[in-house]
């Protein structure tokens, strides 16, 4: 593996111009490291401090693990990346650590991983910034797997969820907020899977093409609290695809909604599918529902 910030020291990486880092190992608990313990896993309450910054055309290709943060050690550890252009892609990104401020800000560029964890283990926390460019997973994408994780989306930023973004998994605590930019899931969306999941859209569009299930195991909620902005429900090339809000027993599900629009494509409305739902609207809210309303 290669380390940036480790032991107590500082570490920094800057790429930019044409420049290019390969970390081509592909073992999954391989590849980058920021702010790490090391390779002893010694822990340390020193500060340790990790940097990346990608800009202009560069390019970072981590081929394995791309861990920003440390996930397993003391609470002395700080790791941020900042991308305002060029191209990061990683087989696995995780944004976690036991310290607060672990960070992936991203205002340009692409970045693309197989597989994506913001907040992974238990007693981490972790928050991906996207304001501007595109981040797109083609697999397993958690916010909050066991861990505290946000991902929070502005200004033209696109979130990209190309199988099931799940939000609040396991113990974790998920949130995803939008204050602008695009979330398109191609995939489905879980809320609330083993503890609590969270999306809040005050601005911009977010399209959601399968099924979106608030409230996915029993005693735990999913919830979307909607003020502004548009969402788009089941564009999945007209197959049959559903909102369930309270999808399993025992669990419940809320979309609230004072602004802005809700619209389902070719399909209808769960509400309480086997748990508990509501569908809150006031305000100056639109809401389209294209079929049936299922109570």
């Amino acid at each position: 593996s290669a380390f940036v910030g480790i032991h107590g020291s500082t570490g920094r990486l800057v790429i930019a111009g044409d420049g290019v880092v390969q970390v081509p190992t592909t073992a999954s608990n391989q590849g980058l490291m920021l702010a790490s313990a090391g390779p002893t896993g010694l822990a340390t309450e020193n500060k340790t401090f990790g940097y990346i910054e990608i800009s202009e055309n560069g390019t970072l290709d981590v081929k394995g693990l791309f861990n920003i943060g440390n996930a397993s050690g003391g609470k002395g550890y700080y790791g941020e990346v900042k991308q305002t252009g060029g191209t990061v892609s990683a087989g696995t990104l995780y944004v976690a650590g036991q310290s607060t401020g672990h960070k992936y800000i991203q205002s340009g560029g692409t970045c693309t991983a197989t597989n994506a964890r913001i907040g992974p283990n238990t007693n981490t926390s972790g928050t991906y910034e996207l304001s501007g460019g595109t981040f797109s997973v083609a697999d397993e994408f958690y916010v909050g797997y066991n861990g505290t994780g946000a991902l929070n989306i502005s200004g033209t930023g696109e979130a990209v969820a190309n199988s099931t973004l799940a939000v609040g998994q396991g113990n974790g605590k998920g949130t995803v907020a939008m204050d602008g930019g695009k979330l398109v899931a191609n995939g489905e969306v879980h809320a609330g899977v083993g503890n609590i999941g969270t999306l809040t859209v005050s601005d911009g569009d977010a399209t959601f093409k399968k099924h979106l299930k608030l409230g996915c195991a029993s005693g735990k909620t999913g919830k979307i609290v909607q003020t502004g902005g548009a969402v788009a429900m089941g564009q999945n090339n007209g197959s049959a695809t559903f909102p369930y809000i309270g999808y399993e027993s025992g669990s419940t599900g809320v979309y609230e909604i004072s602004g802005g629009t809700f619209a389902t494509v070719n399909t209808g409305l769960m509400l309480g599918n086997n748990g508990t739902g509501t569908f809150d609207i006031s305000g100056t809210a639109v809401v389209t529902i294209a079929g049936n309303v299922n109570l």
